[in-house]
């Protein structure tokens, strides 16, 4: 579901070989609404 959260880029400061480190840039808006009965 990652992708599904935003846009990310790799924090080359923080991540090491065998664990990389993203950040969000952009948050996606969420779409869901309930069902009306």
């Amino acid at each position: 579901q990652f992708v599904r959260q935003g846009f990310f880029n790799v924090d080359y400061k923080d991540s090491k070989p065998d664990a990389l480190v993203f950040n969000r840039i952009v948050s996606l808006k969420s779409s869901f609404v309930l069902p009306k009965k």
